[in-house]
Formats: structure tokens, C-alpha cells, sequence
């Protein structure tokens, strides 16, 4: 009944066929959406919670019962129970009273009493409107309980070996067609006028097979000419893949290109990055050999100076402790000397030891006053001028004075400190000044002759100290 049908179908659906291979990608399992489980485990999910087609973009077939395997979307409806097998929303009963179906069973499928009810819903729907999408061949007759080929088609019984075969729906072993009148009245005129001894059914069987070769030769030849539009599809798409091939080879040549220029910029990159560690290297060895021949200049260097050295006045007092207005020292000693200083000098400063000795007076007594000084001062600045503190020992003593007594004087001081070097290099003249503060302690080295003391005492000492060096530096 099918079989002609069947050839069709092929011939209006190889293209689409073809073309849907292409066009359409095999949807993901159900279970692999999030909020989806597929429990009896037969192709088909139900979501699970508050997931719902919207929140999982799911646009497939539910399951109706996640229970039950036989019950799915996909499943053959069981005629007669209260089952919806194919969850469709209806659990389908007998379209027609057990009567009606017993006629049918008896005409259509031999009295066969296990015929499965799903095997006739086949039949029923391809001859009702229900199934409109199948060109329908046949009506169904309720009251003869028969299957009637609609104009133009009619129903041809095949027979084997005189048995008479029924259809099976489709299989392999399908004995009854489905042919059109003109095919059948083709056929079987020429069986029985070229075999007249021949009885009706075998003519049957003859005409039918003849019938059904001639629409399977249409269809051979249609399959041949489907091959040969695929042997042709596919060498376009053997020419698409040589063509990809070579422009594969054609990029991975490109990219290789571009893999060795990438290298070789990389290469210099790292060239040009060694020569400037080298270089800074050697800038950093260089600097450090000059700042250690510079770290190592020893200066020696001596002059004149002179110096005005502030004091406590001392006045002459009688037995009694009381001033007779007579003075022993003034407040101020002026004195000119000579001084040494030797030092190590670097790239940013100096630090030194000096010490000097000056002759002079105050303007008491008629002897000369003596001062010795010996400090440490720290200097930095330029290589011309230079600025920093200081700290000395100072000591003076009045050797002629109204008491004929001398008096010794003995202090510290610290101070700024400022030297320009008029003669930069090795051969150095040095111009200097010092400028201090401190605090001294003073007594009398011996009595004069009519008894009277100095009573030993201190107070706030003062130096403003000028002076001039020659002398040279040396690198050791």
C-alpha cells in the first residue's frame, strides 16, 4: 500500500534532503540546559523547580511522565486505555465502536486478535484528515470496515505460492500495494493475454510486481541522477577543499614569515638590550675607579692667619677682695701666627685637622700673649667653596700685665667654617675664615709680689679667625 507512495515522497524530499545536512545543526540533549533532568532516562526532560522554556531557552519536546520510559513525546499512543503514550494532551480511545473494529480486523487484517491497535491507527490516520500532511490514497468505510482507495487508486491483493498476504505496514514483507488504476489495468491485461493459462491471483501478483518495477525504475533512475548531482556537489566541495588547502599552506607560509621576523626582532632587541648593560657596565666601573681616585685626594696645607680671640675682662682686686681699678687683661686678644691642616678631600667636601699658634696682645702689660688653637672641621660644597662647622681647643695666656701674674686661659669653641680655593688642583692657595663660640676657664699661674690673686673663674669665650694656606693635594 505504501510502496509507491514511498517514491514519491523521495522525489519531492531529496533536495531537502541534501540541503538540510547543511543547514540544520543536531540540537544538544535536553540534559545539558541547567534546570532540566531526563530521570527514566528516555530521551525527553521535564524542568525541574521554577525553570521554564523562557529561563532555560529550551525549545524542544517535554516529557509529560519522567516515570515511565514507554511515555514521551516520541512514543506510539496505545488505542483503548487510559494512557496518553505520546503526550499529546489525549489519551486516545478506538475512533469507532469495538463492532467497527472487529469488522476492520476481520476484512483488512485477516481476523488477526493480537493485531496491535497502534498498527491500524497507522492506517486510520493516513485515510482520514487527520493525517493531511500524507497525500491520502484511501477513505476508511465504518459500516463495510474496510479501507476504500479513493478515484484513481485501488487496493491489489499479492499472493505467495497462493497465500495471501496482507499488509504489514510498510516492512519488508509488505504483500499488499497501493497502485493507480492505470498502472494495474498496464499490467495485467499483458500478464494474462501473454499467459492465458495463468489463474487471477498469479496474474495479480505478476501485474503488481510489474507495476511496482516500473515505479522503482523511475525512482532508480531518479537516485542515479540524484548520485550524479552528489558526485558533482562533491567534487565542487573536493575543488572548496583543495582551494582551503591552499590557502592554509599559503597563511602557514605567511605566519611563518612572520614567526622569523618576530624572532628577529626579538634577537636585536635582545642584542641592542646586552650592549646597554655592557655599556652601563663600563660607564658604572669607569665612575667608580674616578670616585675612588677622587675619595683618596690627602691635602696638606699650611699659612699665616690671623686671629682676634674674645675674653673676659680681668680687674685687679686688693687684699681685701675690692677693685682698686686697675685692669689685668681686656676683653679682646689680637694675635698674628702661623697654622697647619691636613685633611682628606673628596668629590663633595673636605673633612680636616688644623691647629695654629698666634702671637699678640691685649693692650695690658708690656709682654707679648700667646694662643694656641688645634680643632677638626667638616666641609662641604663645590670644588672652589666650600661650608661647614667646626670645634677646637683654644688656650691663651697673658704673660705681662698689671699684676705681674700670668693668667692662662683655656676654652672650647665651635663655629662656622668657610674656604675658597683660589687654585684649584694639586697646587692649592686657600683663603679661610672661622667665626665661633664658647666658654673658657681662666686662674693665674703664680702671685706677684704684693700677694694679690686672681680668683679663678669662666665665662663666655669668642673667636673671628682669618687666614691663608699654600699647600697641595695628593691622590694615594
Amino acid at each position: 500500500m505504501k510502496r509507491n507512495l514511498f517514491t514519491v515522497f523521495v522525489m519531492f524530499s531529496f533536495g531537502l534532503l541534501i540541503t538540510s545536512t547543511t543547514a540544520f545543526a543536531v540540537d544538544p540533549p535536553c540534559t545539558s540546559y541547567a534546570g532540566m533532568v531526563d530521570l527514566d532516562k528516555d530521551g525527553y526532560c521535564v524542568f525541574v523547580g521554577a525553570a521554564t522554556a523562557a529561563s532555560t531557552g529550551f525549545t524542544g519536546e517535554v516529557d509529560c511522565d519522567d516515570t515511565h520510559k514507554s511515555v514521551n513525546p516520541g512514543a506510539r499512543e496505545v488505542l483503548g486505555n487510559t494512557t496518553d503514550e505520546d503526550c499529546d494532551g489525549v489519551a486516545r480511545v478506538l475512533p469507532m465502536k469495538d463492532s467497527e473494529f472487529a469488522l476492520f480486523v476481520k476484512n483488512e487484517y485477516g481476523g488477526n486478535k493480537t493485531l496491535d491497535h497502534t498498527l491500524f491507527l497507522v492506517e486510520f490516520d493516513a485515510c482520514t484528515a487527520g493525517a493531511a500532511a500524507i497525500p491520502r490514497t484511501c477513505s476508511v468505510d465504518l459500516v463495510l470496515g474496510k479501507f476504500v482507495p479513493v478515484e484513481g487508486y485501488l487496493f491489489v491483493d499479492a499472493f505467495v505460492n497462493g497465500t495471501e498476504i496482507y499488509r504489514n505496514h510498510g516492512e519488508a514483507s509488505d504483500g499488499r500495494e497501493v497502485v493507480s488504476k492505470a498502472q494495474y489495468s498496464h499490467y495485467r491485461p499483458c500478464v494474462k493475454t501473454s499467459r492465458p493459462s495463468l489463474t487471477r491471483k498469479t496474474v495479480t501478483v505478476i501485474a503488481t510486481t510489474q507495476a511496482n518495477l516500473a515505479v522503482g525504475g523511475e525512482a532508480t533512475l531518479r537516485q542515479v541522477g540524484d548520485m550524479i548531482l552528489q558526485g558533482q556537489i562533491n567534487g565542487i566541495n573536493a575543488a572548496n577543499a583543495g582551494r582551503d588547502s591552499a590557502v592554509n599552506l599559503l597563511g602557514g607560509r605567511v605566519n611563518g614569515l612572520n614567526t622569523d621576523l618576530d624572532q628577529e626582532v626579538a634577537d636585536r632587541k635582545d642584542a641592542d638590550t646586552a650592549e646597554r648593560v655592557d655599556r652601563q657596565n663600563a660607564d658604572t666601573l669607569l665612575n667608580g675607579r674616578v670616585t675612588v681616585n677622587e675619595s683618596r685626594s690627602v691635602l696638606v696645607e699650611g699659612g699665616a692667619s690671623g686671629m682676634v680671640i674674645g675674653r673676659r675682662s680681668l680687674q685687679q682686686v686688693d687684699q681685701s677682695g675690692n677693685p682698686n681699678g686697675e685692669m689685668v687683661r681686656n676683653t679682646a686678644l689680637s694675635a698674628g701666627g702661623f697654622g697647619l691642616r691636613i685633611g682628606l678631600e673628596t668629590s663633595s667636601g673636605e673633612v680636616a685637622a688644623f691647629g695654629n699658634v698666634g702671637f699678640g696682645a691685649d693692650g695690658e702689660g708690656s709682654g707679648a700673649d700667646t694662643a694656641y688653637q688645634i680643632g677638626l672641621e667638616a666641609l662641604a660644597g663645590s670644588s672652589t667653596t666650600l661650608i661647614g662647622g667646626f670645634a677646637t681647643f683654644q688656650s691663651t695666656t697673658d704673660h705681662a700685665n698689671s699684676v705681674d701674674a700670668s693668667v692662662l686661659d683655656n676654652g672650647v669653641l665651635v663655629g662656622l667654617s668657610l674656604n675658597r680655593d683660589f687654585m684649584p688642583g694639586s697646587g692649592r692657595i686657600t683663603g679661610y675664615g672661622r667665626l665661633g663660640v664658647g666658654y673658657s676657664w681662666y686662674a693665674t699661674k703664680g702671685m706677684n709680689e704684693s700677694g694679690v690673686i686672681i680668683v679663678p673663674g669662666g665665662g663666655v669665650t669668642g673667636l673671628l679667625q682669618l687666614g691663608v694656606n699654600f699647600g697641595a693635594g695628593a691622590s694615594n
